[in-house]
């Protein structure tokens, strides 16, 4: 195994553990995972590869290289000198990958604010979000799940105090534009919650009908606990449920403190949709098994 990957150039390797992990992730799954296979591949990774580096450094962290190429009188590179450049780079890859982490940390927190403000004034908005990945970006590391526990797609899903329509466009905005992903769970945890199911269970029917568009996976299953939009003292907590059930517990839970027909229109919509959904699936899947006998 080593020796094929040894025997992959740069650009091929690149493109393979692109597939592998998210941008930003590249340099650290070669340092973390790939690096200590064994120890001919480490050296291969650490002298061998100069225009791995820098692609690197330039796709994913937009950087580009400043280190000169080490040569010879004879224009050989010195194998000295192009350890101690390779080192440089793998240097300025892991610089830039702690800053990268520290810039989504604090962009997650300001969008957190921005997502339970009562204050018109800083509240979520679509502009409000872009000048945010314009003041702290242009890449964050938008699918990685940060300390306190959300991606940014999680995150707004999760605001209060703004309209479902500005919802529907921060989300729209982090999956085309900043390459969110839709079935990203709030944290590294199994079970976290996804953004469909947070979509479901809060009755946002325009939220659940786009992600499912887009992709979302309606049998993901996920654990959490949300307020009644009746009784907001009140909350349903549901373990191991799918979006489906979710919102179906979400319904029988304000159902059972008297909420109105009006109150659950919402839910009942988006019950609708993810009922269609499965329904279509489940034909889909019974075609496909009738194909193959």
């Amino acid at each position: 195994m080593d020796q094929i990957l040894i025997g992959l150039n740069d650009d091929v390797l690149y493109l393979i553990i692109q597939y592998l992990v998210p941008p930003t992730e590249t340099g650290l799954y070669l340092f973390q995972y790939l690096a200590v296979l064994c120890k001919s591949l480490r050296r291969n990774l650490h002298e061998s590869r100069d225009g791995l580096w820098d692609t690197i450094l330039r796709d994913e962290y937009d950087q580009e290289s400043v280190i000169s190429n080490a040569k010879d009188g004879n224009g050989r590179r010195s194998s000295k000198r192009l350890r101690m450049k390779q080192q440089n780079k793998i240097t300025l890859i892991r610089q830039a990958h702690w800053l990268i982490c520290h810039r989504t940390r604090f962009a997650h927190f300001r969008l957190s604010e921005m997502a339970h403000s009562k204050q018109r004034s800083k509240s979520l908005s679509l502009q409000a979000l872009r000048r945010l990945f314009d003041d702290l970006g242009p890449r964050l590391r938008c699918n990685h799940a940060v300390d306190i526990g959300g991606t940014f797609l999680v995150e707004v899903c999760r605001a209060r105090y703004v309209s479902e329509r500005v919802i529907l466009r921060c989300a729209r905005y982090l999956i085309e534009e900043q390459g969110a992903l839709p079935n990203v769970p709030a944290s590294g945890a199994k079970f976290g919650l996804t953004p469909l199911c947070i979509c479901a269970a809060r009755g946002m029917p325009s939220l659940v009908r786009f992600l499912l568009r887009i992709g979302a996976d309606s049998s993901i299953e996920s654990s959490g606990r949300f307020r009644l939009f009746c009784n907001g003292s009140k909350t349903f907590h549901g373990t191991k449920l799918t979006p489906l059930e979710f919102a179906t517990g979400m319904r029988n839970a304000e159902r059972a403190e008297g909420a109105s027909n009006s109150t659950l229109k919402t839910l009942n919509s988006c019950i609708s949709i993810l009922s269609l959904h499965q329904e279509h699936l489940s034909e889909v899947g019974t075609l496909s098994k009738r194909s193959k006998s």
